[in-house]
């Protein structure tokens, strides 16, 4: 004869409604964790890319002034030295720009020419070594002073 439902062994399990309780919390955690791990794979390289992009166009608008400020001041007194102080000056406010030694030069026209490089600031490629060279960017400019 079966057992009616009385004399059923009880069980060790909690109510459905315990269950569904903790199955949801387990599924958003599992969403969330998720959520983050893309977040990080896809947000990381996305924020070094646009960081060295951006850093490729300051750079340029960084040696174009450079080089606009170091062929003034040479107009202005024809010392190469004193154009080559105007140019770095022109970027020292900016930390991670710097006028590239040997790349300057002046001509007796006063045309100048220079390169400056900058350093993008990222989170992951200047930390892994084969590529962080991708964080360092130049540009290369010439400007003469209108007289």
């Amino acid at each position: 004869m079966p057992l009616s439902r009385a004399d059923r062994p009880v069980m060790d399990r909690p109510p459905p409604s315990a269950r569904a309780r903790s199955d949801r919390g387990g599924i958003v955690l599992g969403w969330l964790v998720r959520l983050v791990v893309v977040m990080v794979a896809v947000g990381l390289p996305a924020f070094d890319g646009l960081s060295i992009l951006a850093a490729n166009v300051r750079v340029q608008d960084d040696a174009d002034t450079a080089a606009s400020a170091a062929s003034e001041a040479y107009r202005e007194a024809p010392d190469a030295q004193q154009a080559l102080l105007a140019a770095e000056d022109s970027v020292a406010d900016r930390s991670t720009t710097t006028v590239e030694p040997g790349s300057f030069s002046v001509t007796p026209d006063g045309t100048v020419t220079l390169s400056v490089e900058r350093t993008a600031s990222t989170l992951l490629v200047r930390r892994v070594d084969r590529i962080s060279s991708w964080s360092d960017v130049s540009a290369h400019a010439t400007a003469r002073a209108a007289e």
